[in-house]
This record gives structure tokens, sequence and C-alpha cells, in this order.
């Protein structure tokens, strides 16, 4: 059950953030409290960069996890095998991922491999949950 309305956060950051605030099976914590991220111009060494990189990372991973808690509430609603593979709502995704990528000047390419590795993984751990029967 969540205990905190989450939010489309604004930065990566953000989303690290509502994860912590939200709970779950492992509470999750940034590293850098009340850090203020730098832009890429403002890095005026290699470790600064590294630094913020590994922050993004960190969001990144965040970010992932608490995708997986809605994926196991989505799970709750499925009542068959074609349900859990949704080829359509695939499909959908990752046009709108696309989509995204090319309005913000990013590797469409990429962020389709990305997205395509992150459902296809969600989609065959909420199989075998829903194949033995506790989703």
């Amino acid at each position: 059950m969540l205990t905190a309305r989450w939010r489309r956060p604004r930065t990566l950051a953000a989303a690290g953030s509502a994860a912590s605030r939200v709970g779950g099976k492992a509470r999750i914590a940034m590293e850098d409290k009340e850090r203020s991220p730098r832009s890429p111009e403002q890095c005026v060494t290699l470790e600064l960069v590294r630094k913020e990189i590994d922050a993004i990372d960190r969001g990144i991973v965040e970010a992932i996890a608490l995708r997986s808690r809605y994926v196991e509430q989505a799970a709750q609603f499925k009542q068959s095998e074609s349900a859990v593979r949704a080829p359509e709502r695939v499909r959908q995704a990752l046009a709108e991922r696309r989509r995204w990528a090319g309005e913000l000047g990013v590797s469409t390419e990429l962020v389709d491999a990305v997205f395509r590795t992150v459902i296809e993984h969600f989609v065959e751990d909420e199989m075998s949950r829903w194949k033995s029967g506790s989703s």
C-alpha cells in the first residue's frame, strides 16, 4: 500500500526522492542528500562529471525500482496471459518513448532498446508470477 501519493518527478533525482517517500520492500534513499545538481557546463573536472553521471544512474536505478512496484500492482488486474503480454500496450508504450526521445534529441534507437529490455524483463517476470498463481 502506498503511504504517499507519487507525482511525476521533474528530474531523475526527484524520482529517487519520491521512491524514498513512497517506501516499499526496500526504502530507497539518495546518497547525496540535499545536493543541488550541477549542469554539465558547471562540471570543470572529470571527477565532477563522473559524480553527476553516477547520481543520474542512481536515479535511473531508483526509478526502475519504483516502476517495479507499479508493475506488481498492475499484475493484480490482469486475468489472462494475453493481458500480461499486452502486445498492443507494449507497441504503444515503445512508440511513445521513441517520441519522447525524439523530442529531447536523444537516440531513438537507444531509448527503444532500453525500454524494450525493461518491458521484456517485467513481462517475463509477470508471466512467471501469473503462471505460478502468485501475482
